[in-house]
């Protein structure tokens, strides 16, 4: 390994060196060679040692290509550098030379028997634990973790530790708990790992309460691997161990991926081959589907129900952290999930009621919602179909649902299709006619602003809510139930209708739905304990 700037720097700290490096070179050094007057060549590799006296003597074309170490008063070498570029790290003048020389072939010899181990173990196919044990000749009591991509502890340099108790938990359950991951969530670690596949520091606030190190890893197609994280419970992070960490950590890296142990996992399954077959009709040919099935046992004329999940800004990490929590957690008579695109599938058997699905998930999952909200996700759910060859409906239908959900009740996280059907109908109307054009105008006629808190277009939307109930609109619109007779005379004349014919309350009914699609937002529904009381109302047998 090249021993950086940050290490020597690192080195030299009782030594009150000052870096005056400029802040956009960075250097990397094989050896060190002190001045005995100019060098035949401006080697950027080596790091040279002198006097103040003699950096002046060398030629700016030098100095531009180097970095020296060199002993002199601050003052006076800040004059210099006002008129000259150079690369220098300066000691005090009273500093003898040939300490530093000392100190300096220690740690560089150090270092190079530390990076000799590390590549020999690499070379000797060593296993994970005695690579991540020889971190801790470097990196002390700051523990390093390297785990799969199952959250399970693959190597740790040390066992326990006393200065951290979340991290001493980890260590002693030999993985990262449903709660450790959720926190690595809500921080958006996941979200944020196509820029954590090299190691980046990450300062307090964190959630262990110190700065840390992370390594992603990825294959060549963005599955999640693992990581490798240091924690640095005992020292605080210098620079120089930033450095030191990031040789370490790509090592493992490269020799986690030299053992190729997960690449079946990167190859889709007949499941995930069978579905894209299904939802892009990639095979149209319904006896080949029929065969598919029957292989993958998967019954042709059951009951099936489709969820999706989706982001709105999508991250592998992510995807491949709720599919693992929910393979574990999830117990149906039969599930499945997959990755799709850039969303997380799940494949439902049996006749489960959107009320029935959402108790089995919170029961078997522990507050499905919950984990869309660590992950930022948000969850669409089909109707059932009674065929598996109509996932494909399924599907269309579930991302409708979140689609639509997340247009007008974004501060939900789980959508159903049932509920929100209507739109898509609408929706597709809109692209013959201008929804304008329905029946909306005239529900205009009742915004009625002089008429203080009572308004006639909420009175009547819970009047067709209700199933014309006279009671329960009284209730809810805080009214008395002659106010509300009296209002909804005066609504059917002014609109000119007849609400008796049934049809003419489905287009109201519409028409109140395609306010929402238009406003962008769902009026709530009035609560069902209300609206329970009374079911039937007859607007003719009141007048």
């Amino acid at each position: 390994m090249k021993i950086t700037h940050a290490i020597v720097l690192d080195a030299l700290n009782h030594y009150n060196a000052v870096s005056l490096l400029p802040k956009d070179r960075s250097f990397q050094f094989e050896c060190i060679q002190l001045l005995t007057g100019e060098p035949f060549t401006a080697d950027p590799a080596v790091l040279y040692l002198g006097t103040f006296t003699q950096v002046k003597a060398l030629r700016q074309s030098f100095l531009k290509e180097i970095c020296i170490i060199c002993s002199g008063k601050e003052e006076q070498v800040q004059a210099f550098l006002q008129h000259h570029s150079a690369n220098l790290i300066l000691l005090p003048e009273n500093e003898k030379l040939s300490a530093v020389v000392n100190q300096l072939l220690s740690v560089f010899h150090k270092l190079k028997n530390w990076s000799n181990q590390v590549e020999q173990a690499i070379l000797s196919g060593t296993g994970y634990q005695e690579m991540i044990d020889l971190g801790k000749y470097i990196f002390g009591e700051n523990p390093i973790i390297f785990v799969n991509a199952s959250y399970n502890i693959l190597g740790s340099s040390v066992n326990s530790t006393p200065y951290n108790e979340r991290v001493n938990e980890i260590l002693s359950l030999g993985y990262y708990s449903k709660e450790n991951t959720d926190a690595l969530a809500s921080m958006g670690y996941q979200a944020k790992g196509s820029r954590l596949t090299t190691p980046t520091r990450i300062d307090p606030p964190t959630y262990m309460g110190c700065p840390l190190f992370v390594l992603a890893f990825h294959a060549g197609n963005g599955i999640f691997l693992g990581f490798i994280t240091i924690y640095f419970v005992k020292d605080f992070p210098t620079d120089g161990m930033f450095d030191l960490f990031s040789y370490f950590a790509t090592q493992i890296r490269n020799y986690y991926y030299a053992q190729s142990v997960i690449q079946d996992t990167l190859i889709p399954t007949p499941l995930e081959r069978f579905m894209t077959d299904l939802i892009e009709h990639t095979y149209e040919e319904e006896s080949y589907l029929i065969d598919r099935a029957r292989v993958l046992k998967l019954p042709l004329n059951a009951s099936y129900r489709l969820g999706i999940i989706q982001w709105e800004d999508f991250s592998l990490n992510q995807a491949n952290y709720v599919m693992g929590r929910l393979r574990t957690s999830l117990n149906f008579p039969y599930f499945k999930i997959i990755l799709f695109h850039q969303s997380v599938l799940m494949i439902f058997q049996g006749d489960i009621s959107s009320l029935k699905l959402i108790e089995e998930v919170n029961q078997f999952f522990g507050e499905f919602t919950n984990l869309l909200q660590i992950c930022k996700g948000y969850a669409g759910f089909s109707t059932i179909t009674d065929s598996l060859l109509k996932l494909d409906i399924s599907y269309k239908q579930a991302c409708t649902a979140a689609k639509f959900g997340r247009q007008l009740a974004p501060e939900q996280d789980i959508y159903f299709y049932s509920q929100y059907y209507i739109y898509d109908m609408l929706d597709t109307y809109t692209e013959k006619y201008n929804l304008r054009d329905m029946f909306v105008q005239k529900l205009k006629l009742l915004d009625n602003p002089d008429e203080g808190n009572f308004s006639n277009l909420e009175l009547l939307r819970y009047y067709l809510l209700t199933e014309r109930s006279i009671s329960t609109t009284a209730k809810l619109m805080h009214m008395h139930r002659n106010s509300v007779i009296y209002r909804l005379g005066k609504i059917q004349d002014l609109l000119g209708v007849n609400m008796d014919n049934p049809d003419v309350r489905l287009r109201l009914l519409i028409s109140f739905k395609i306010l929402e699609l238009m406003q962008g937002h769902l009026k709530s529904l009035p609560p069902q304990e209300v609206a329970e009381e009374e079911t039937y109302s007859d607007l003719t047998t009141h007048e």
